[in-house]
């Protein structure tokens, strides 16, 4: 009734859309977001990871996103994780997709 899909978006354009089938994400309830809550869009997620990640962010060229919400009442969670040039992991920062407050961020070598 309802299909799962990943997308990746390229320059502001979906570049592609298709059918999740990972029974994992099926039988997760983080599935199902209440899009209403959301208040923070992936570019604004991308310059508060920018700026959480300090020096590894003026390095940041790309991230990849993950929108997820636990429960009903729950805030919306952005997952992004920074890439630099080719493609070097630079960190991920969890944010809520409703404040824009930092949860958490980590860079590797980091703790």
């Amino acid at each position: 009734k309802d299909p799962l899909y990943s997308i990746t978006i390229v320059r502001g354009q979906l570049a592609e859309a298709k059918r999740s089938l990972d029974a994992r994400q099926v039988m997760n309830r983080r599935n199902f977001v209440d899009l209403a809550r959301v208040r923070v869009d992936s570019d604004q997620a991308f310059e508060i990871a920018q700026n959480a990640l300090g020096s590894a962010g003026e390095r940041m060229r790309s991230a990849s996103y993950q929108l997820t919400q636990i429960g009903p009442a729950a805030d919306p969670i952005w997952d992004v994780w920074a890439y630099g040039k080719r493609d070097r992991y630079l960190g991920v920062v969890r944010l809520s997709a409703r404040t824009g407050d930092v949860i958490s961020s980590r860079r590797p070598g980091l703790l």
